[in-house]
């Protein structure tokens, strides 16, 4: 009996050491014993938790201090028992006091005599889950807002991006419009001097020498003076048309057409000028289809290809124009036996102020160099290419083409 009293002592000494509330609950639901924890956590006076006391006594007082809340206490106290069985099989839930703690409760049945129930304080626990959900959603948030934040930087900085390259290109175009202008000025510049120059000359010799010039003398003046101002007229009209092309005052109006009418119009245009140098001119089709051009522009290319190639071409040399059908392009190619060009001057041919169109032609033929760059820009504007293949006093072959389909 004594060391029944000790182990009874020691059991409940243990008991009270415990840092969680702690309770056993006979199979007839009558308390068997409780620590002082467990009294602590819900407020219960001592004579409530004698052993052998009835859990709907227990009830009782915590519905007698208003833990249920307002309404009939007996049928508070039928609700709670009723719920003890669903409470040992769930095993564990969270349970609150009259004080406002939260309690984790879990239970633990023991077969054929009972269950023992656990009671730990976890309000802080929940508190800090609390709080850090509130913390989390503040966190994920300031990530939503980061996030945004970011995508409007990267897209400020591709805005920022886009407009430096659009300022350097503009930039660049601007240099490059300004070195061309002061090309273009130094063209007119030096290709109007050479013709005014003779103009001048020769209109001051007759002037001069009226009374006592010669019928032959006069006639080869006038000659002169004449090819002096044809080659004024045609250097006013590549430079009008060229800046005109430019500054696109030129009505664009493309439209289907056959380039076979062109051509054997400008082959025939120029086959009096080609005699006259002894130069052979042919034309060869092997195309047909429609092409979407401008007349006019279209005309402007064929004529001068056609007129740079007798330009370069000596006496008794050839010319052949051939149409080539494709199946989006209409390629023509002008072939002359001239006096050909280099590597290094086919490559700026086609450059403004490059000086390599503005040769003299093998018979002393003045030209500005701006034809070649005025087919350049109207073949560029419909879409098309155009090339040049030759071969120091070989020869040249000038190919261009139109589309065979409407410009998008």
């Amino acid at each position: 009996e004594k060391e029944l009293i000790e182990k009874s002592k020691l059991l409940e000494t243990t008991l009270n050491s415990i840092d969680q509330g702690f309770v056993v609950i006979s199979e007839d639901y009558k308390m068997v014993a409780c620590n002082k924890k467990y009294q602590e956590l819900f407020g219960y006076p001592s004579e409530a938790l004698e052993p052998g006391t009835h859990l709907s006594e227990i009830f009782r007082y915590l519905a007698s201090i208003g833990h249920y809340g307002e309404g009939d206490i007996e049928a508070h106290v039928r609700k709670r028992l009723a719920a003890v069985e669903v409470r040992r099989r769930n095993r564990e839930d969270i349970t609150p006091t009259p004080s406002g703690l939260l309690l984790r409760t879990r239970f633990l049945n023991v077969a054929g005599y009972g269950f023992v129930a656990t009671y730990t304080d976890v309000s802080e626990l929940k508190q800090q889950e609390a709080e850090l959900l509130v913390n989390e959603e503040k966190l994920n948030k300031q990530v939503i807002e980061m996030r945004e934040k970011e995508t409007q930087l990267t897209r400020q900085a591709k805005e920022l991006t886009d407009l430096m390259v659009e300022l350097r290109r503009t930039r660049d175009e601007l240099q490059s419009l300004n070195e061309q202008k002061n090309r273009f000025f130094s063209i007119i510049a030096h290709d109007l001097k050479s013709p005014y120059s003779g103009m001048l000359y020769y209109s001051q010799k007759i002037s001069d020498e009226y009374d006592t010039i010669s019928k032959k003398d006069l006639s080869e003046y006038s000659k002169l003076l004449y090819d002096s101002t044809k080659d004024t007229y045609n250097l006013l009209e590549s430079l009008l048309d060229w800046s005109r092309l430019q500054f696109e005052k030129i009505t664009f109006e493309p439209r289907s057409l056959r380039l076979n009418d062109i051509l054997e119009t400008n082959v025939s245009r120029f086959e009096p000028i080609a005699k006259s140098k002894s130069i052979a001119i042919t034309f060869e089709s092997q195309g047909g289809k429609a092409v979407f051009a401008d007349p006019n522009m279209a005309d402007t290319v064929v004529r001068n290809v056609i007129n740079n190639a007798i330009k370069f071409t000596p006496a008794g040399g050839r010319i052949s124009v051939l149409l080539e059908g494709g199946n989006h392009f209409e390629t023509v190619h002008v072939t002359d036996t001239g006096i050909g060009l280099s590597e290094q001057k086919m490559g700026r041919l086609f450059v403004l102020g490059s000086g390599e169109g503005s040769r003299p032609g093998t018979e002393g033929e003045q030209g500005t160099g701006l034809g070649l760059l005025l087919c350049k820009e109207i073949i560029d504007k419909h879409g098309g290419t155009i090339s040049v293949t030759s071969r120091v006093d070989e020869g040249s072959t000038f190919s261009f083409s139109f589309p065979t389909r409407p410009p998008r």
